[in-house]
């Protein structure tokens, strides 16, 4: 496995690590991330949580998950398309792409 290079972190006067983040959850602490800093899949990820909340909110009244409107948005803008060809677009096996009729 090949292993990123690490940026060298700043220090503070007490000698612990100033990169990573600051947050609730760490009582303040800044957490060094190593190479997860420079990571686009991390960063990525990241991102990805950051906005599940407000998509939760936006479709909490119709009940429908993410995958859901995934699958019901390429429907709507594609007429005729097929489960095979919506997940092979999505890229998620046709399984995952059934709707439940509810």
């Amino acid at each position: 496995m090949r292993h990123a290079t690490r940026r060298k972190s700043e220090s503070s006067q007490s000698g612990e690590p100033v990169t990573g983040s600051l947050g609730a959850g760490n009582g303040g602490r800044r957490i060094n991330d190593g190479p997860l800093r420079d990571s686009i899949g991390y960063a990525l990820r990241r991102a990805q949580v950051a906005v599940f909340p407000n998509f939760y909110e936006a479709f909490a009244e119709l009940e429908i998950r993410r995958a859901q409107y995934s699958v019901l948005t390429i429907i709507e803008l594609n007429p005729g398309v097929s489960q095979t060809q919506a997940a092979d677009a999505l890229g998620i096996k046709k399984t995952n792409s059934e709707l439940s009729a509810e």
